[in-house]
């Protein structure tokens, strides 16, 4: 299985200090994502994206880490990821 790895940057992150922290994205289905973001940046982007590469509307997954519910507007720092933490995805999809 291959590791993708993913770059968003926050424009003028460098400008006020920041440094980036490298996610790992995983669910039950298929590979693993690695995200390189900086940690001011709201996570909303790096969800966006995951949906966006799995052909899902935003919303369509649940984000969890340390199994709670990941806000769209909470960043890295909010939260104390460290570098290399995982992200969990869930389906927000109900079968009936």
């Amino acid at each position: 299985m291959e590791m993708k790895l993913v770059f968003l940057a926050s424009v003028g992150s460098e400008d006020r200090g920041h440094h980036p922290i490298r996610l790992y994205v995983q669910n039950q289905w298929e590979d693993d994502v690695c995200y390189l973001l900086d940690r001011s940046m709201p996570l909303r982007a790096l969800m966006k994206h995951y949906c966006s590469r799995r052909g899902l509307p935003y919303g369509a997954l649940r984000f969890t880490y340390d199994g709670a519910r990941i806000p769209g507007d909470q960043l890295a720092e909010d939260l104390v990821m460290d570098d290399g933490d995982v992200i969990d995805t869930w389906s927000n999809w109900v079968s009936g």
